[in-house]
């Protein structure tokens, strides 16, 4: 009878087990997030993040793909998860680490990581944390590897080194944790060990430069370059520096109030176009080859230079800045080197196409142009009527000059569909890929 007995509840055991499994793998979510897979698992494992209840008041938990809940509704928020199995979970105001599994690593005390830039992961077994004012780091079982004195902090980068500020600061709460206010603090750069790379006592900016290089903002907003350990490679004059491709630096000086006199210079810091324009705007192209387009203003004109990546001008001829905002454009830069041409203004005000070897392709001819349409092949261009049409790459008139304006232009199969003003009135038109009317 006791045998009897211990069967029956077994079996009851067995039967409610198996209820609870099958309305785990059935319940109804409001919300599903999308799938993460844990690799330290054999095989992979799929998570994802679940919710209960509307977004702004509802309940987070996570469940399996097979259905099974590993971790139940009771977060006001869970990020998605790491291949390592780990995320940050939200309680009220409060912030913290657990894995897959819903084992917390971290107390829930932590405040608001930055979201928007996913800072909360780990690089080289480290993440950046914040309590109140200030900032640390965390290893992957919750331990507070680096201690929080930093005023802010940001990830450590895949060569296992990260950028701190010290200093003081008001901290903006309502948002992420970062200053107020720059202008009391001193950056740095540390290892995984909190060690000292470049310690928080000259700089006021740094970032990681070509080469692994740091590039060092002064506090006289001058720019100077350092290596991975630190050493001074060179004190320049400049005061901004952006990187071109990961082979150069465009850089420029502060010349009153505004940026002015922009050169470009090699990853090894020798001058590829001296500093000495009003603007350079760099082009890649797919196969990897820059064009700048320069400009330097005389009398009161901008004269533009095309000038290849060796520091070498692309043409003799001179060619000038216009506005041609009257129509359709608003500025040679718009679109640039569709089709691998570039529209160009001559001394007469007249426009024309120069290709990638500095060649005037199409003379300069028309009232106005605009760059070759990835989308059409074609480009706008306006004749001294002031009507406007379209031509090819080899300067054939596709679309006659007919319409008061043309706004857009773009393949529909083998035709072409245009949209435009013809007598004020606005108009769509289909034509032939030769430029008849349908």
């Amino acid at each position: 009878m006791h045998k009897d007995i211990i069967n029956c509840l077994l079996s009851v055991i067995v039967v409610t087990f198996c209820t609870l499994e099958l309305t785990s793998q059935n319940r109804s979510w409001d919300y599903k997030g999308d799938w993460s897979c844990i690799k330290i698992t054999e095989p992979y494992v799929y998570v994802r993040v679940v919710r209960v209840g509307p977004e702004e008041a509802g309940l987070y938990g996570v469940e399996r793909a097979n259905g099974e809940v590993l971790i139940e509704p009771k977060y006001d928020y869970i990020a998605y998860f790491e291949p390592n199995g780990l995320s940050v979970v939200q309680k009220q105001d409060k912030f913290g680490y657990v894995n897959w599994l819903g084992d917390e690593i971290t107390r829930i005390d932590y405040d608001r990581p930055r979201w928007w830039a996913d800072d909360w992961r780990f690089v080289k077994n480290r993440s950046v944390v914040r309590r109140g004012n200030k900032f640390g780091y965390i290893d992957k079982n919750g331990k507070e590897v680096i201690p929080l004195k930093y005023t802010f902090a940001i990830p450590f980068n895949n060569y296992g080194t990260s950028v701190v500020y010290t200093g003081d600061a008001e901290v903006d709460h309502s948002f992420d944790g970062r200053p107020k206010s720059w202008e009391n603090l001193k950056a740095g750069v540390i290892d995984t060990s909190g060690n000292y790379i470049i310690r928080p006592d000259q700089y006021v900016s740094i970032w990681k430069g070509i080469n692994d290089h740091w590039v060092c903002y002064n506090p006289d907003k001058k720019i100077s370059f350092l290596n991975q350990q630190g050493k001074l490679l060179l004190a320049s004059d400049f005061s901004n520096a952006e990187i071109v491709s990961h082979r150069y630096y465009l850089v420029s000086k502060i010349i009153g109030h505004k940026y002015s006199n922009y050169g470009v210079i090699n990853k090894d810091f020798s001058v590829i176009i001296p500093p000495s324009y009003d603007m350079i705007h760099p082009y890649e192209f797919s196969d990897g080859k820059i064009i700048y387009m320069s400009r330097i203003k005389f009398s009161d004109k901008y004269v533009i230079y095309f000038i290849n990546e060796n520091g070498s001008l692309l043409t003799s001829k001179k060619y000038y800045f216009k506005n041609m905002a009257g129509g359709f454009i608003n500025s040679i830069y718009d679109g640039m080197w569709g089709n691998r041409m570039q529209v160009v203004v001559d001394e007469d005000d007249k426009c024309g196409y120069i290709d990638i070897n500095g060649f005037e392709t199409i003379p300069c001819q028309y009232d106005a142009a605009e760059n070759f349409s990835r989308y059409s092949g074609l480009a706008v261009v306006s004749d001294k009527s002031k009507k406007f049409g379209a031509i090819n790459k080899e300067g054939k008139l596709i679309i006659p000059f007919k319409y008061d304006r043309i706004y857009n232009v773009w393949r529909d199969g083998d035709n072409l569909q245009v949209v435009s003003y013809i007598d004020g009135n606005p108009v769509s038109v289909y034509l032939d890929c030769n430029g008849n009317e349908l």
